[in-house]
């Protein structure tokens, strides 16, 4: 409606009072959490950003300019470079801003894994169904949107199954069972062509997707959460956001490279029976069929590490977490929106 209505860059504003609104009320509903003495890991806290930000600004300058970019090839240099100086960093520091021994769980580790190659995944879809809806199948901003709420309530659907059934039947369930589902609806997104519609190759794809990114992200959740320390709690619930905002980026940058080869090879290997007025949608319809089927290497290795490395089942102290707090994944706010 704000694009549609109004301007695209409504979509920033709109933040503004929304955070407003959530620092004035904040302090009247949740209690500080009790204080202890301590130092604050300057080094690490500069590394940390410094490093995600060069990372960040890498993957999407490769979406735009390719990988072969001297400004994409130094920025991921440097992204690396301060990624080995914040681990050094961090090993020597008497408090440091991200204990490394929380790695030292398998299964913290693997659901750390799960989260970015799930979010890389989720990135392809989000940006390419929306390009898929209104470039390919005309519809314009309003309608895209009523498009997605089908697969924003399979994500509320999912993740409240998940939370009421964790304890008794395990995050690995979930995870396997989940990425599973996201597999399967993109590859039957990997089918798009010239004939889909929104009811024969979208609407069922998205709400499996959906279900199995709601099953998966909050059993994910628990995973990465529990049996925390409460000095660690912090350091691990930003690490969450962290993998899934690296993920998405990631995938982005990915994907629209994929995309990009895929349409260039259509344009050059055109149908000989092709309207010429449809040329431009085949080589659009091509290029997307081409990144969803490239994301499936994100999501089989997702679901490759779940089915190794996670827990068959964790204790029910670490089933809490989900039940009581479903985690939001980047799909619920860009669903919803």
């Amino acid at each position: 409606m704000l694009t549609e209505w109004a301007s695209w860059r409504w979509v920033m504003f709109i933040n503004v009072p929304i955070s407003v609104a959530v620092l004035l009320l904040v302090p009247l509903f949740i209690n500080e959490a009790e204080r202890h003495p301590g130092r604050f890991d300057l080094p690490g806290a500069f590394l940390s950003v410094a490093a995600m930000t060069s990372l960040v600004y890498g993957l999407l300058h490769a979406a735009s300019d390719g990988w072969s970019n001297w400004v994409t090839e130094g920025t991921l240099a440097l992204a690396v470079i301060l990624l080995a100086g914040f681990i050094v960093v961090e090993a020597r520091a008497d408090q440091p801003i991200v204990p490394l021994g929380i790695f030292k769980n398998r299964s913290r580790g693997a659901g750390y894994f799960d989260l970015l190659a799930l979010t890389a995944t989720m990135a392809g879809m989000n940006f390419f169904v929306t390009q898929l809806l209104q470039n390919g199948l005309d519809f314009g901003p309003l309608r895209a949107g009523f498009a997605f709420l089908p697969m924003a309530f399979a994500i509320m659907t999912g993740g409240t199954i998940a939370a009421q059934f964790l304890e008794r039947v395990g995050t690995r369930v979930f995870v396997v069972v989940g990425a599973a589902m996201v597999f399967c609806g993109m590859v039957w997104l990997s089918r798009v062509d010239l004939s889909t519609s929104y009811l024969n190759g979208v609407l069922g794809p998205t709400l499996l997707f959906g279900a199995g990114s709601g099953l998966a992200f909050t059993a994910l959740s628990s995973v990465t959460l529990s049996n925390l320390r409460p000095e660690e709690s912090g350091a691990g619930s930003s690490l969450l956001e962290a993998m899934q905002w690296v993920g998405f980026s990631l995938g982005v940058s990915t994907l629209v490279t994929v995309f990009a080869s895929s349409s260039r090879h259509a344009q050059e290997h055109l149908p000989t029976d092709l309207a010429p007025g449809d040329v431009g949608r085949y080589s659009l319809f091509e290029g997307m069929s081409g990144a969803f089927t490239a994301s499936l290497v994100f999501v089989g290795a997702a679901l490759l590490v779940a089915i190794i490395a996670l827990r068959t089942r964790a204790t029910a102290s670490q089933e809490a977490v989900p039940a009581k707090y479903p985690v939001e994944t980047p799909a619920d706010s860009t669903a919803a929106g």
